[in-house]
């Protein structure tokens, strides 16, 4: 039996005059391959869809400072809080850390892939759209981390893995942070403009818009002014007044 499936290979091989190794590198015309998931606009805007999913577990978490803060405002409260529960050296177990730092560079990671992705060739509108969204993604993650944790790691333009790199200094951190969120703002549409690929209105306000970047940048210029090391006193009130600006 095993002869004769070998034969009836080697038959249609023969016929269709392919060879075993031109065979294997035949990709089905209806086949998912990492270069064809995005070739269109719509695909892409699925994967901007999974990068706010990404976005909405980060927000729906709380940080180890916020789970302290809730126990401390129980507590003045007199609503028979344990002030033992609480850890000063602000273990992951506190506020799920591990998830919120992996969690934001996941985010950083799958931006990194549609950045990576997105073709110039698309209509500038739609192009404006998705860059935007993954600039503001990148933006917010590196602002949040900031916040967070202080130090943290940037990751290189469009890396989508983990590498193995030192930390830099919020100061760093927070001035990649104003960088994507200064190219979002300049990509992304006002929201009454803010159309889904295919021409339908967005109504979601989770969707970056020219408002939220200017929102995020005001954040982010007024957290760096008041970062403790590697800022002058000048350059704080430059922050000052640019977060004032937006």
């Amino acid at each position: 039996m095993k002869k004769y499936i070998i034969y009836i290979i080697l038959i249609v091989f023969g016929l269709t005059g392919t060879t075993g190794c031109d065979f294997i590198d035949i990709t089905p015309e209806n086949a998912l391959t990492y270069e064809n998931a995005f070739d269109t606009p719509q695909e892409m805007e699925a994967a901007v869809s999974t990068l706010h999913s990404y976005i909405m577990a980060i927000l729906s978490s709380s940080t180890s400072q916020e789970e302290i803060g809730m126990l401390y405002n129980g507590a003045n409260k007199k609503e028979g809080v344990n002030l033992a529960l609480i850890n000063h050296d602000w273990l992951p177990q506190m506020g799920r850390a591990i998830h919120d730092w992996g969690g934001h560079y996941a985010i950083i990671g799958f931006a990194n892939i549609i950045e990576s992705n997105i073709k110039k060739s698309y209509p500038e509108e739609m192009y404006n759209f998705l860059i935007g969204q993954a600039e503001f993604a990148k933006a917010y993650a590196y602002y949040d981390l900031a916040r967070a944790y202080g130090w943290a790691v940037i990751v290189p333009d469009n890396d989508s893995e983990s590498p193995a790199l030192p930390t830099s200094s919020p100061d760093e951190v927070l001035k990649k942070a104003e960088e994507y969120a200064l190219k979002a703002f300049n990509h992304c549409p006002k929201y009454e403009f803010l159309h889904h690929t295919d021409g339908v209105k967005i109504t979601n306000k989770q969707y970056a818009s020219k408002e939220i970047c200017a929102a995020l940048l005001a954040y982010i210029y007024a957290w760096h002014a008041s970062v403790p090391e590697g800022v002058s006193k000048s350059e704080r009130q430059d922050y000052y007044k640019e977060s004032e600006k937006y």
